[in-house]
Parts: C-alpha cells; structure tokens; sequence
C-alpha cells in the first residue's frame, strides 16, 4: 500500500518581489525539502529573474525570517519580501 505525502509548498510574495514575481505560488517540493537558498535560487531560474538573488530579500519559513541554510519541508507556508523603509 502507498502513503500519499503532501509535498505542495505555499509560497507568498511581498513588496517589490510581489511585483515580479506575483503575489503566490504553489510549488511541488522533494520530500526531503529544500534549504531555503536553493528553493530561492530555483525559484529566480524558472522565473527567470534574479529579484529573489538580491541581498535585500529576506526569506520566511511559517512566519519566522530564516537564513538560507534553513530547511523548508513540504507543507511548509514560505514567503520571500523585500526590506522596508519607513520614516
């Protein structure tokens, strides 16, 4: 008997990143999941931008900022932002 394992991942987009990239996707990840610099990285090839490269783009793992080597696991809800300036 096979175990169906959720392997969507919710990604949501903020700011100028949100204007380049769109607002949401859903991706299939690995079940093993992907550190969070290597879905960044994928994410910039299939768009074909480097937005998601830029040093001012943050990464979140379920509502907590996260480095790069951070794991993201399927059904995880992960967004990238751009930093904001306020005053």
């Amino acid at each position: 008997m096979s175990v169906s394992v959720d392997t969507k991942l919710s990604i949501q987009f903020f700011g100028r990143v949100g204007d380049v990239m769109g607002k949401a996707r859903t991706i299939d990840l690995p079940d093993g999941g992907w550190t969070l610099g290597e879905l960044r990285r994928r994410l910039a090839a299939a768009a074909g931008s480097d937005i998601l490269l830029q040093p001012g783009v943050r990464g979140a793992i379920d509502k907590q900022v996260a480095s790069d080597e951070a794991m993201v696991r399927p059904g995880a809800e992960v967004a990238f932002f751009s930093l904001f300036s306020g005053g």
